[in-house]
């Protein structure tokens, strides 16, 4: 697992031995067996190489630093950008490195070598995101001078500047079939946008103020959006043309999914509710069941068929989608919920507190049928491995946990970081773990 933090390191360790295999930059415990001694500032981005050999990371000391998984070591400083950079990523086929930052540059970088490939310039104010294309030819760039760029790899060459927003824009979002972007602004719309041609497609207005958010259908052919003016609108692709306005939110939209068969909306507000909207019938459903409290967060089961809410009343709550209706309401925590998940088979829901407990709940009878105590500290992250055996934890008291479901005891112990612990992340294959932390350092662990 590789983690990264504003403890200006990244740290490497192995999962099956729970041995930390380097540290970038120090830590006072811990197994730590090189120190990558390099960053200056916070960590902003970190992704590992194709075959993890390698890592690259980006930060607001204006470098970007490609690290050797197996001895810790630095291989290549990537220097160049007279700003913060503000994300790095890999290209599709891992040979080239690009970076974005606040001095208003892109930059494409050898993945190998570490020699500076291209300078992109254009943007009159800072880079916020970057994007290759699904096909790695191109790179899409947004900015808060307004305008989305598309710019050719090889040459390095300006293709289109994509004109039209006039505030800040909130993201972009690629079409299923990849032929279109989308974005949303703060300038209250959204526009579709031809990638091959670069030509405006369609803008999207209706909204009153700032949209938020916007997603596209599974099949591409709809978008729904919401906004700073408590509505969520459906919108048709191919005509630009407003369906739909979905209302009954009475403050900002903070999230919007379209349902696995797109026929149903879910939303998210910050009113403290959760809305499915049905589409096809144009009907709206809202989860009720009591007073909800200030809700803090929503959750799909992996089928789709059931959403966990968590409260600021220390309880969770598990809804039917369908109905709208409340199936089980989880009570007893002790303290605030930091976080909840559903287990990969979806037949449990886990629950980490801010009194250093995680608790595993059966979804059928309600029941809770773990109480995991090890942590000192607020739990801050927990993530199921794929065979839904075993669970890994974070936590303020700086260490992580890895848990056995089915005993509720402690497996694994992970100690080396030197603050915080605020996220952990496992390898696809669940043979590492990768943690970031508030003393500024990536770790990974075997």
């Amino acid at each position: 697992v590789v983690s990264y933090s504003s403890d200006k390191t990244i740290r490497i360790g192995d999962i099956a031995s729970s041995n930390q295999l380097c540290v970038l930059k120090g830590h006072s415990d811990g197994q730590q067996i090189q120190i990558l001694e390099g960053h200056e500032y916070t960590v902003t981005a970190a992704q590992f190489s194709l075959d993890c050999s390698k890592i690259v990371s980006s930060s607001l000391d204006n470098t970007i630093r490609i690290w050797d998984v197996s001895s810790g070591e630095q291989v290549n400083l990537l220097y160049g950008h007279l700003g913060p950079v503000n994300t790095v990523q890999f290209s599709p086929d891992y040979s080239k490195i690009i970076s974005c930052s606040n001095d208003r540059s892109i930059r494409i970088w050898d993945a190998s070598s570490g020699t500076q490939l291209q300078l992109l310039q254009g943007h009159l104010n800072g880079v916020v995101g970057i994007h290759f294309t699904p096909n790695g030819l191109n790179i899409i760039s947004y900015s808060n001078d307004a305008t989305i760029r598309i710019w050719d790899v090889v040459s390095g060459q300006q293709i289109q500047i994509l004109e039209g927003h006039t505030e800040n824009i909130n993201g972009i979002q690629f079409s299923p079939d990849g032929s279109k972007i989308l974005s949303y602004s703060g300038d209250n719309t959204l526009r579709l946008w031809d990638l091959l041609s670069g030509k405006q497609l369609q803008v999207l207005e209706g909204h009153i103020t700032r949209v938020t958010i916007a997603r596209f259908s599974s099949d591409g052919s709809k978008i729904v959006s919401g906004s700073a003016d408590n509505t969520i609108r459906l919108w048709d692709v191919s005509s630009g043309k407003q369906i739909q306005v979905l209302e009954g939110h009475s403050s900002v939209i903070t999230g919007v999914e379209f349902f696995s068969n797109d026929h149903k909306i879910l939303s998210s507000s910050r009113d403290n509710t959760i809305r499915v909207w049905d589409i096809v019938l144009e009907k709206k459903i809202q989860l009720t069941g009591g007073d909800l409290g200030i809700i803090m967060d929503v959750k799909f089961s992996p089928d789709g068929s059931k959403i966990v809410s968590r409260s600021n009343d220390r309880t969770i709550r598990l809804w039917d989608v369908e109905s709208g209706r409340q199936i089980q309401i989880f009570e007893g925590h002790s303290s605030f919920v930091r976080g909840v998940l559903f287990s990969l088979d979806g037949s449990k829901v886990v629950s980490y507190l801010g009194d250093g407990t995680i608790r595993i709940w059966d979804i059928l009878s309600g029941k809770q049928t773990q109480l995991l105590r090890g942590h000192y500290g607020t739990v801050t992250c927990a993530q199921f491995f794929s065979d839904n055996s075993k669970l890994v934890s974070g936590s303020s008291d700086n260490t992580i946990i890895i848990w056995d479901i089915s005993s509720g005891r402690q497996d694994q112990l992970l100690e080396g970081h030197s603050n915080s612990v605020n996220r952990v992340k496992i390898s696809p294959d669940g043979s590492k773990i990768v943690s970031c932390s508030d003393d500024n350092t990536i770790r990974v662990w075997d």
